[in-house]
């Protein structure tokens, strides 16, 4: 059975702990606890959520599942969303860094693009983009 999450109010913390001591002695949840804001994060393990819900009401909060993953953004999406990032950018550093460093060997031209365009991407452009695609990315 899975440790269900518990948030118990600073003033709770006492009476919640004999209470999951009393469901499950076996399974004793650690007296150090994880404090947040006036409450206290607590995983009680070995009772299910409706039983501890039963058992606490009023003096704790039992929270959803906190183990659980989001799903992953497709690759086509994400390939997309860098596409979209990179390509216009790329084209306009070329061009517009040309005068500056078309004199420099290929290879060393093309490392200060690629550390510009990667800057720009990872400081702007791919925020932007995840901000605006936000609902295309999550649906």
């Amino acid at each position: 059975m899975k440790p269900v999450p518990l948030l118990v109010p600073l003033a709770n913390r006492d009476r919640v702990f004999a209470i999951l001591t009393a469901l499950n002695p076996a399974a004793t949840p650690a007296r150090e606890w994880c404090r947040i804001d006036g409450h206290w994060l607590v995983l009680a393990e070995g009772v299910s959520g409706a039983t501890l819900r039963q058992a606490l009401a009023g003096l704790a909060e039992v929270q959803p599942d906190l183990t659980s993953a989001p799903r992953p953004v497709p690759f086509h999406k994400r390939w997309l969303i860098a596409f979209l990032a990179v390509f216009p950018a790329l084209v306009l550093l070329v061009y517009g860094l040309d005068p500056l460093i078309g004199g420099l060997p290929r290879p060393l031209s093309l490392l200060v693009v690629a550390l510009v365009l990667t800057g720009i991407n990872t400081a702007w452009t791919l925020p932007w983009l995840h901000r605006r695609f936000h609902r295309f990315l999550v649906g």
